[in-house]
């Protein structure tokens, strides 16, 4: 994993990244973080913090990340403990203890982005089950405060069924959960690979992720059976968030619920919050066909600079 990471570092670099650099959490464990600044010395206009889902990496965020350093924006995003370039607890893949472990980290690397670039004002955006992690983070008040405003791409607002294992079996593997948390899940439906060429609208991105071996493409473990509870938290505590929001989300995604966005954006108490529906796009808004991507990323350009 060193000789990955150095030769990554490079690679970022080379591809649009401004800068790397490592984060040590409260747990010891190393968080890799990828920076894109304007160019030229240029004022920063506003630092927009990035938070990815299951398997990915910040990475993939490059084509929205460019384009905002582009128009005078700076933007971090870190791989999830577990994910990408980052360390693993207990040397397990895309395994956390406890789902607040990705929300304390998602806090310590807010922090180190505003030391970075003091008087910004700071935006959060989150992606599938980052989508989750950012609007846990906008539950805490105190970290709430801080932020001007949040971008949802295809948020887990609550796990979708068709994700998940079948109904009759979960008390099971609750019970087996709290026994063997690190056992991987017998009956997955998210690194499959018929399941996983559905989640992008151009196969040449799905094809390359899963050729990718920064992707985290293991079966979730046991544990994650645990943390449906903070799904569940979250989805009965909606009206919690007043954070000014864009959610962006395609009705024909397979892998989070377009109308568990509706919901969110229905139920939050944000008085500035806004649904982009994107009919034909799939889960990855991102690294779908370039008419999907451009649209969204256009859009969220222009929300995010006007609130600058």
């Amino acid at each position: 994993m060193d000789a990955m990471r150095a030769n990554f570092e490079q690679l970022e670099i080379a591809t649009g990244a401004s800068s790397t650099a490592v984060i040590v959490n409260a747990q010891g464990l190393k968080l890799f973080v990828r920076a894109w600044s304007p160019d030229g010395g240029r004022p920063v206009r506003g630092v927009l913090v990035m938070v990815h889902g299951m398997t990915m990496y910040g990475g993939p965020f490059s084509c929205l990340a460019r384009e905002l350093a582009a128009q005078g924006m700076a933007v971090v995003a870190a791989d999830l403990q577990g994910h990408g370039l980052s360390d693993c607890y207990e040397a397990l893949r895309g395994y956390v203890r406890r789902f607040s472990d990705y929300v304390d980290d998602t806090v310590q690397v807010m922090d180190w982005a505003a030391a970075r670039h003091p008087g910004a004002p700071l935006f959060l955006l989150g992606e599938s089950m980052g989508g989750t992690v950012v609007l846990q983070t906008l539950r805490r008040g105190s970290v709430a405060e801080r932020v001007r405003g949040a971008v949802l791409l295809a948020p887990a607002v609550r796990v979708s069924p068709a994700v998940l294992p079948p109904r009759a079996i979960l008390p099971i593997l609750r019970g087996l959960a709290a026994i063997f948390p690190r056992a991987e899940v017998p009956d997955d439906k998210v690194v499959a690979p018929e399941n996983w060429k559905g989640a992008f609208g151009d196969q040449a991105f799905a094809e390359a992720a899963y050729a990718d071996p920064l992707m985290t493409l293991v079966r979730p473990r046991l544990k994650m059976v645990t943390h449906l509870a903070v799904w569940e938290g979250l989805w009965a505590h909606l009206e919690d968030i007043t954070t000014p929001l864009l959610v962006a989300h395609a009705p024909e995604d397979t892998r989070t619920e377009y109308a568990y966005s509706k919901a969110l954006i229905a139920r939050a108490a944000s008085t500035d919050k806004e649904l982009l529906t994107v009919p034909g796009g799939r889960h990855m808004l991102l690294l779908d066909r370039p008419e999907i991507t451009s649209r969204v990323v256009g859009h969220l350009t222009e929300w995010l600079l006007s609130r600058c």
